[in-house]
């Protein structure tokens, strides 16, 4: 019941169905008496209605409509009518007879085609509303009315090499060494997918838990049987850019943006030979007072951008002095760390396969709770990474037979 191992002309040519129709009717009606003639369309050409052979199955094509577009194919519903035919002349008046001998027909034509798997159909045959029944000159018809479902792929630009997606699925050589971007988005929400910017290693890691059944019915052990069941698919990425974003989820932190100002009127408490942080990053314009007077800088203190360095000789202040600070400063982002829970993220890794002339290809992980970073480098020779790990989750959204819930690739 598909079009797999046909070429696009096999699967376009719906008409290829009938020899199969006729095939499954003329088995339901084998064996009946008097014997049941099954007939085309063909058959009945310029046959005039007194002379046509009866009792008999008339197959006939009815048309189709475009279920729907698929992009590159149309999904088609032919329509098929399987008309039984009988002729029976006593009671020619009200057809009863005729009727009577057409029912037993009807229910086994019926009955062999109602859910039947044809070669090239998509799916199984359906029952759906027939034209009306007639009865003329002893002659009663009645119709019955099946859908079948096709593919038809459109035309391709003859410039355009043909690819079978069938192809493919059969190519042997397919060397891997990617490179690539992902992208995240918060999961569920309306927010675009965003780059995160340079990412050395991502990986995804299944793991399962096996129960075996030993057999005990032959010297030597072995196993008899096992039961495989997939525990949990883990997602890790190594990030080379600790952008605010990507630094934020890996602290399950509280991003809060403040744009550049003043602050006056700070008090604090000068430390000969020690750092008066501040809660802002890289000032300027400093002023430091000390009972109202104001501190000059020079032998006094250093402005850096972690904060006031007092030195151990100041020459204006002492240990312990009370100082107000005044100063600028500019744009900035603060991150609260651990404020916040693990967040829940969609996943797009838009890779390039530099192994096999940079053909693309697509991994997507639908639902991933990111869990808190393990470490944070501080200070190491060379460069810093972030190390991110997570668990891929169901998304409930993902419905239908064999769609994944969990993740997919795409490949040409």
């Amino acid at each position: 019941m598909s079009t797999q191992g046909q070429t696009v002309a096999q699967a376009n040519n719906w008409l290829a169905l009938e020899p199969h129709l006729l095939a499954l009717i003329a088995q339901a009606v084998q064996g009946m008496s008097p014997a049941v003639h099954v007939l085309t369309s063909a058959d009945l050409a310029d046959v005039k209605e007194s002379a046509q052979k009866t009792p008999a199955v008339h197959l006939i094509y009815g048309g189709y409509r475009i279920a729907e577009d698929l992009g590159t194919a149309w999904r088609l519903a032919h329509k098929w009518y399987a008309v039984v035919v009988v002729r029976n002349v006593a009671g020619a008046r009200s057809g009863q007879a005729a009727r009577q001998d057409a029912g037993p027909m009807v229910a086994q034509v019926v009955g062999a085609l109602v859910g039947a798997s044809v070669p090239g159909a998509t799916r199984a045959l359906t029952l759906v509303s027939p034209p009306a029944a007639t009865y003329r000159a002893g002659h009663q018809y009645i119709p019955s009315a099946f859908e079948a479902e096709t593919i038809f792929r459109k035309p391709q630009n003859p410039s355009e090499p043909p690819m079978a997606a069938t192809e493919i699925i059969k190519r042997i050589y397919s060397p891997s060494a990617l490179v690539g971007k992902i992208y995240t988005a918060p999961y569920g929400g309306a927010a675009p997918l965003t780059p995160i910017g340079n990412v050395l290693e991502a990986s995804t890691e299944q793991s399962e838990d096996v129960e075996k059944q030993d057999d005990m019915t032959l010297l030597g052990g072995g196993t008899h049987a096992e039961i495989r069941r997939v525990t949990g698919v883990k997602f890790s990425a190594k990030i080379a850019d600790l952008n605010v974003v990507n630094l934020a989820r890996a602290v399950l932190g509280t991003v809060s943006p403040m744009d550049a100002g003043t602050v006056a009127n700070v008090p604090a408490v000068a430390k000969l030979g020690g750092l008066i942080p501040l809660p802002h990053i890289n000032v300027t314009d400093l002023v430091v007072t000390k009972g109202g007077t104001p501190v000059v800088a020079a032998g006094n203190f250093d402005l850096l951008p972690e904060g006031i360095w007092v030195r151990a000789d100041a020459v204006g202040l002492i240990e312990g002095d009370a100082i107000t600070l005044a100063y600028s400063y500019a744009d900035q982002v603060v991150i609260e760390a651990l404020t916040t829970k693990a967040p829940e993220l969609t996943f797009r890794f838009a890779g390039l396969n530099e192994a096999d002339s940079g053909k693309p290809v697509i991994f997507d992980l639908y639902r991933v709770s990111q869990g808190v970073a393990k470490q944070l480098s501080l200070i190491k020779k060379g460069f810093g990474a972030l190390d991110i790990e997570g668990e891929v989750l169901q998304d409930p959204t993902k419905t239908g037979l064999g769609i994944s819930r969990y993740m997919r690739t795409i490949h040409v």
